[in-house]
């Protein structure tokens, strides 16, 4: 009995650890209906998965635009940042994501957080030489 009871135990520890990964995947691949159906049963909106990434940095980074709304709507952090120092405005400055970008910034995103690597959201647009998405993030620095 003691064996089971010792091989069982560290699916009880990571079990919460379990939910946030699984809502950070759902967000990461589109799914809005997980995602509501997550956060209805209780699950943080600003939970991390293992490497310190939100569901909305996820949704952010893959450009599901209607996540990171619905993420917003249910008061997401929207500065919250990873293991790394970047946030979900970064995430999806480095991938581009122009309507992921304005829904963050219409939230409150700070483009002018530095991660680790003391880089802010505009470093992260120049260095992509796209010159909407260095303009979009600009207007949110003045």
């Amino acid at each position: 009995m003691g064996i089971i009871c010792l091989l069982a135990m560290p699916f009880a520890v990571h079990a919460e650890e379990n939910t946030e990964l699984r809502l950070y995947i759902a967000a990461k691949d589109g799914e809005l209906g997980k995602v509501r159906s997550m956060l209805a049963d209780g699950v943080s909106v600003n939970a991390k998965n293992p490497a310190g990434r939100t569901a909305l940095m996820g949704a952010a980074y893959y450009g599901n635009v209607g996540i990171v709304e619905e993420l917003v709507v249910q008061g997401v952090d929207v500065n919250a940042a990873d293991a790394v120092g970047r946030t979900a405005l970064m995430m999806a400055v480095t991938n581009q994501k122009m309507q992921v970008i304005e829904v963050l910034i219409n939230a409150g995103a700070d483009p002018k957080i530095k991660d680790k690597n003391d880089k802010d959201a505009l470093q992260m647009a120049e260095k992509t030489k796209n010159k909407k998405l260095i303009k979009l993030v600009e207007s949110a620095t003045e």
